[in-house]
């Protein structure tokens, strides 16, 4: 004589109510993981979200600027790394000289440098414009501008970096920097060198 073991209603009930019980507790484990995991990145992102570095023209100064295509531009850039827990590799750094929106200069690339948290560092450079060519048209605005006793020159810095936290680096960002100086020729001053009228003018950065 066979038994045979029929479950009874209360027993499936049970069953049931178990199987319900264990994928609640699954969906409420994994909501809290991948919220767990949003705060962290959330928190990360604004507590060490990097701020652009700043960039101020200190220094520029002019050499026998008789035209466009055989002036010696030197300057000297500060730059200011604004951020307390992150450092700032510059892997490359080139820097030229405009005029009405056209080079002047040939680029200029200066050294690769780190820069560490809060730290300010110094740039000095001189381009060249030897053997630039400029157009007819901008010739003509130099001329008129020098008659006028003012020059509005841009220093523009092309760049690649990398932002460092702990041992932690990140990928190559493209930076570009901007500075606007105002160069006056002064009557009866040294015609051989000309200097700007305005030092420590802050320059526009993006990263």
């Amino acid at each position: 004589m066979s038994l045979l073991f029929i479950s009874s209603p209360e027993h499936c009930a049970n069953k049931g109510l178990n199987i319900k019980k264990l994928n609640k507790k699954i969906l409420y484990g994994l909501s809290t993981f991948f919220f767990s995991i949003f705060s962290l990145l959330l928190f990360i992102y604004f507590i060490l979200h990097p701020s652009n570095p700043q960039f101020y023209l200190k220094n520029t100064n002019l050499y026998q600027l008789t035209s466009l295509s055989n002036s010696t531009i030197d300057i000297t850039l500060m730059s200011k790394n604004p951020n307390s827990h992150i450092g700032i590799y510059y892997d490359k750094l080139d820097v030229y000289t405009t005029y009405k929106g056209e080079e002047i200069t040939d680029v200029f690339e200066l050294p690769p440098f780190y820069q560490g948290q809060e730290e300010t560092s110094f740039l000095s450079t001189s381009m060249q414009g030897s053997g630039m060519t400029v157009s007819t048209s901008l010739g003509y605005e130099f001329g008129r501008d020098r008659s006028s006793g003012k020059l509005l020159l841009g220093v523009k810095l092309d760049g690649r970096l990398r932002w460092k936290v702990g041992f932690w680096v990140s990928g190559r960002y493209p930076l570009h920097v901007s500075c606007t100086v105002v160069i006056s020729f002064r009557s009866g001053g040294n015609a051989g060198i000309l200097s700007s009228s305005a030092q420590g003018t802050q320059c526009s950065t993006d990263v």
